[in-house]
């Protein structure tokens, strides 16, 4: 049982929290007016920067929220801290990963990042709600499964997986394309 009474209890806290406050305060400012990304000082926006790559503030504070989500406590200090420090071990490994070529060496690294960016190009036109109409005419349009015998709702959700494997497919293709515009392909037609 603690001796302090609360009202000196409560105080201390406030003078604590205050003192937190005005450190956090001195790191942004000092942080803030020492911000050098060429040489390689962290700015507001940067937590780290690793062999001249930044690490955002943005995505720091994205892995905490996650690991905030987890806990049933607040995220402390030695949280943040190793946070940072996964961050920075994910960049080195990324970078290692770069350094040894295997995006072009590894076939399995290769199909993970062909599909991340399919994902990523992808992503905000699935992301659209389907309506009612779209799939009308995209069924009257002749790219329709065979739906027949199915009911209403299990029919839709049919419909539905089909046109967005369509609209991916679309916009892959459109994406591609826009790609291939800017690119220098070379086709050597005395392969193996």
């Amino acid at each position: 049982m603690s001796m302090v009474p609360p009202a000196s209890r409560a105080r201390s806290l406030a003078v604590l929290a205050v003192g937190a406050l005005a450190g956090l305060g001195a790191a942004v400012v000092t942080i803030a007016t020492r911000a050098d990304p060429a040489a390689g000082v962290p700015g507001p926006a940067v937590v780290a920067v690793v062999d001249g790559r930044p690490i955002l503030t943005r995505d720091f504070l994205r892995a905490l929220s996650s690991l905030a989500a987890d806990k049933r406590t607040p995220v402390g200090e030695p949280e943040r801290a190793r946070v940072l420090e996964r961050l920075i071990d994910e960049d080195l490994l990324l970078q290692a990963g770069l350094e040894a070529d295997l995006v072009h060496s590894s076939r399995p690294v290769r199909e993970r990042i062909t599909r991340a960016v399919v994902d990523a190009v992808v992503a905000d036109r699935l992301a659209e709600p389907v309506s009612d109409d779209e799939l009308r005419a995209f069924r009257d349009g002749g790219g329709a499964t065979d739906t027949a015998g199915l009911t209403f709702e299990a029919a839709r959700v049919e419909l539905e997986r089909a046109y967005r494997r369509s609209l991916r497919d679309a916009e892959l293709r459109r994406y591609l394309e826009r790609l291939r515009s800017v690119a220098d392909v070379i086709v050597v037609e005395d392969g193996p």
